[in-house]
This record gives C-alpha cells, sequence and structure tokens, in this order.
C-alpha cells in the first residue's frame, strides 16, 4: 500500500537525527545480510520526500557507500523516482517492485548511517526558515524537485568517474534538507551545487564518452 507523502514540514528541530535513527533502528537486529530498497523507502516514506530525498543523497555522497559498483545509479534512479511524482503532483509514493528488489549489505548501510548521523545533528542546528520566496510556495517547491530530477539523470554518466557524482548527491541533500526546514538558503547552495554539476558534466563529457 503506498503512504502519503509529507513535506516534513512540520517536523522537529531534529528532523534529519530521527530518520536517521529510526533508520538504523530498523535494521540494526536483522539477521538478514542484506536490506532492500523497498524496506528503506519504508521506513523514510513517512518522513517526508525531503527527508528522502536528502538522506539518499547523503549516502550517495559518501565514498563508502556511493563508490560501491551500482550504487550511485541505483540511488539515482530512486531519487528521479521519488522526486518525478512530486513535480506531477502525486501525493503518493510508488516504486517498481524491481528497483524494491534491490539490496545493500547491512552492515555497509550501518556504517553508512554511523557516518551520517553526526552531519544530520549538526545540519539540524543549522536549518530554520529563511528566504521564504524560494522554497515557500507549491510552485517553488515542484521547481526544487524538478531540479533534483534534473541532478539526479545527470549521476548516471557521472558515475563513471571517480567522484564524479559528489556534487549532484550533495546537492540533492541540500535540496531535501531546504525542502524539509523550508530553508532558502539551503535551496540556493542546491542551485550553485547543480551549476557546479552541470559544469563537471560538460567539462568531463569526452571522458564519459570515450567510457562509454
Amino acid at each position: 500500500m503506498p503512504q502519503a507523502i509529507d513535506d516534513g514540514s512540520a517536523g522537529s528541530g531534529q528532523a534529519l537525527a530521527k530518520v536517521v535513527d529510526g533508520l538504523q533502528s530498523g535494521i540494526s537486529g536483522r539477521d538478514d545480510d542484506r536490506v532492500c530498497v523497498a524496506e528503506i523507502v519504508q521506513s523514510l516514506n513517512d518522513r517526508g520526500f525531503g527527508v528522502l530525498c536528502a538522506v539518499i543523497g547523503a549516502l550517495a555522497a559518501l565514498p563508502i557507500i556511493g563508490g560501491l559498483p551500482g550504487v550511485s545509479v541505483g540511488a539515482a534512479l530512486l531519487v528521479l523516482l521519488v522526486a518525478g511524482q512530486h513535480v506531477v503532483g502525486r501525493d503518493s509514493l510508488w516504486i517498481p517492485s524491481v528497483l524494491g528488489r534491490r539490496s545493500f549489505k547491512r552492515e555497509m548501510l550501518e556504517k553508512g548511517l554511523g557516518a551520517v548521523w553526526p552531519y544530520a545533528r549538526w545540519v539540524d542546528k543549522l536549518v530554520e526558515p529563511r528566504l521564504k520566496w524560494l522554497i515557500g510556495g507549491d510552485r517553488e517547491r515542484r521547481l526544487i524537485a524538478a531540479a533534483i530530477c534534473v541532478l539526479a539523470l545527470t549521476m548516471l554518466p557521472l558515475a563513471l568517474i571517480p567522484w564524479g557524482v559528489f556534487a549532484p548527491a550533495l546537492a540533492i541533500t541540500a535540496f531535501g534538507i531546504a525542502f524539509t526546514g523550508r530553508d532558502g538558503v539551503l535551496a540556493l547552495i542546491g542551485y550553485v551545487l547543480a551549476a557546479l554539476t552541470i559544469y563537471v558534466l560538460f567539462a568531463f563529457s569526452d571522458a564519459i564518452l570515450s567510457l562509454l
């Protein structure tokens, strides 16, 4: 059953850290060695579109997880799917079974979440409603979702380059946090990182084409 996508803006000032705590609790103590995408989405879905994109982007930006073969592509497809549904105004989250069955090593995911948690606590202290004209309205928020879709698409070719997905993954994280905390400053940072991503994509276009 699809669940409603909440924008997460009504959460507390420790929204990101609480989400990471919840996800860690959900996967710790499991007998299975792997965790599938459907389980991760189910754990995060009620926390909001913004938090979901922020967590996936942060995990993809970490070399310990994002550097694994296929992880960046899987993260990009998942973010594209989630953000695309928000762009068209869908109020429930759906993922195809072929993507939901994709799994990650539980131990590796736990290490990644452990690395993310201190940053989540730090970011939570900095986020506050600012520059609401960049994030406050439905049109502005759909624009951010569209920008996230573009960033996810750039991750597909940039995954062929070492550290290539760092800038778009970080931009997706900034947009996700901005979405959650109504923080226009972080949205502005996201746009700057998006511009940097486009520059990197064009700068390394010849190398990407040769690898393809």
